[in-house]
């Protein structure tokens, strides 16, 4: 097959796009990595924002894990909303997780690790949330399983309807130009809750693509959230 012909097929979504698509997205994750922004999540965002939502009576609760790998990120969110939310089976939980690459997401859908890939979880998780299938394959049990919903999505096109109340987005921004990045990340003001907050890579800043968000800060950890009309530069 000549150049010509190789990317005269690329332009369609047949297997060789596929295919290429996989040998260049880069799939290192691991569970409840950057153990900081976690914390922050778990111990100041998500209380704050269910506590808003139980006073409203919305029990709802609303996350996307935008390039989410194999899963990682996404089941240690779900791990935290059934550690930190009374009751979850009474909210409506959903964890978006997407990513351009399908075998991924294929990952994501099964729901099966190995222990090496299960090496952040520690033990009493890897007990209560994660079934021994044998031969060194462990399956997230049902409970995770329901709130974790994958599905292909590239960031550089419109974002899935929102709202939601967390968007995780780390280490991806880097990869993009930077009228790609400006893009992305106006998806994310009109598809993130007007309460709620963007977490992404150490090395990735909103404010140097846009003046609509705000950081919100500990000593080891930041996220952002949009800016109201008033506040803006």
């Amino acid at each position: 097959m000549c150049p010509s012909e190789l990317l005269a097929r690329l332009e369609f979504d047949g297997p060789e796009r596929r295919q290429l698509t996989e040998l260049v997205t880069i799939t290192e994750t691991s569970f409840f990595r950057n153990p900081p922004q976690m914390d922050l999540f778990a111990e100041t965002m998500l209380p704050q924002l269910v506590e808003t939502r139980r006073r409203s009576g919305a029990f709802r609760f609303r996350l996307w894990s935008a390039g989410c790998s194999i899963g990682a990120e996404p089941y240690s969110l779900a791990m935290i909303l059934l550690e930190g939310i009374t009751l979850p089976e009474a909210w409506d939980l959903e964890i978006l997780a997407t990513d351009v690459n399908l075998a991924a997401i294929k990952r994501v859908e099964e729901g099966v690790f190995t222990s090496r890939e299960l090496d952040g979880v520690s033990k009493a998780r890897r007990g209560r949330f994660f079934e021994d299938l044998g031969a060194d394959r462990w399956r997230a049990i049902p409970e995770l399983r329901r709130i974790v919903r994958a599905a292909p999505h590239n960031l550089s096109g419109p974002p899935p309807p929102g709202p939601f109340d967390i968007i995780f987005c780390r280490n991806l921004l880097i990869y993009f130009q930077e009228e790609t990045v400006r893009t992305i990340l106006n998806h994310f003001t009109h598809c993130v809750a007007t309460d709620g907050a963007l977490f992404l890579g150490h090395s990735e800043f909103p404010g140097l693509h846009s003046t609509r968000w705000r950081s919100m800060a500990t000593p080891d950890a930041v996220c952002y959230r949009v800016t109201q009309p008033t506040e803006r530069s």
